[in-house]
C-alpha cells in the first residue's frame, strides 16, 4: 500500500513524473519498447515534429538518467548507433501501462483537458 503521507515518496514520485512528462520522453521510450533501434530509425519513427537538436538532447538526457542505453557498433565498416531501454526503463514502461490503460478508458474526459492546456 502506498503511503501518500510520506513527503519524500511524494517528492520523488513528482520527480519521476516530471522526467516522463518531458515532451518527447515517453515517445522515445515507447518507440524502444519492442527493442533497440538505430539512431536514424528512431528519429524517423518519431516523425518530423521533433527537431534534430531536441532529439539529440532527449537521447543524451535519457542516457544520463540511465533510462536508455547507447550501443555503438560497426556494420560493414560503417558505424551504427543503437538505442535501447535499460531494465529500469522496461520496468517503468510496464508501470506506465496502467496509466496508458486509464487514459484509454477516460479519453472523452481527458480530451478537453488537452484542449484547455494549449
Amino acid at each position: 500500500m502506498t503511503d501518500w503521507t510520506d513527503k519524500s515518496l511524494v517528492s520523488e514520485t513528482q520527480t519521476v513524473l516530471e522526467i516522463v512528462s518531458g515532451k518527447w520522453t515517453l515517445h522515445v521510450l515507447a518507440a524502444l519498447v519492442d527493442g533497440p533501434r538505430r539512431h536514424n530509425d528512431l528519429r524517423r519513427h518519431l516523425g518530423d515534429g521533433i527537431r534534430p537538436k531536441v532529439f539529440d538532447e532527449t537521447l543524451r538526457r535519457l542516457t544520463a538518467l540511465e533510462l536508455i542505453e547507447r550501443h555503438a557498433t560497426r556494420k560493414q565498416d560503417l558505424p551504427a548507433v543503437y538505442y535501447g531501454l535499460t531494465p529500469l526503463a522496461r520496468d517503468l514502461m510496464s508501470q506506465m501501462t496502467v496509466v496508458a490503460d486509464w487514459t484509454d478508458q477516460n479519453r472523452p474526459t481527458i480530451k478537453p483537458w488537452r484542449d484547455r492546456g494549449r
